[in-house]
């Protein structure tokens, strides 16, 4: 730990520019192949599990849910919303809040569809839980 204060303050200070520079990613927030299998682990816990929540609940395409931009269109779809209601990002500052207000009723919607309560979508919110809100919401038995 010590050591690897005093590597950086050795450098603090410097730019590239500077002669004798020497850059190193050991201290550049540099994510290693460890952090890249996490991520990619997260990825398709929580995909996968709105993957199986679309296929309960008889989606058009589950495996849209594995596609970034698609998974958005399947959940608003799911969650009886129109999808063009995801145009709203592309206003800056209003488009967001208009849109966080359109994911909740989204959320809201799916989690009934479930035989949820409605009040189930506060479990967004609570950080690492929201990973496996599917798997939380998923109906049992169909």
């Amino acid at each position: 730990m010590v050591s690897n204060l005093l590597a950086y303050a050795k450098y603090a200070g410097q730019t590239a520019a500077t002669p004798g520079f020497e850059y190193s990613y050991q201290y550049s927030g540099h994510m290693g192949p460890l952090g890249w299998l996490i991520m990619l682990a997260l990825f398709f816990i929580i995909t996968y599990g709105w993957y199986l929540l679309d296929k309960k609940l008889g989606g058009e395409h589950p495996i849209w849910m594995f596609i970034p931009i698609l998974n958005a269109i399947e959940i608003f779809k799911l969650g009886d919303v129109s999808p063009w209601k995801l145009l709203w990002i592309l206003l800056p500052f209003i488009g967001w809040i208009i849109l966080v207000y359109y994911e909740i009723v989204v959320l809201v919607n799916i989690t009934k569809k479930t035989g949820n309560s409605g009040w189930m979508v506060l479990l967004m919110f609570v950080p690492v839980v929201n990973y496996f809100y599917p798997y939380i919401i998923m109906p049992k038995g169909k």
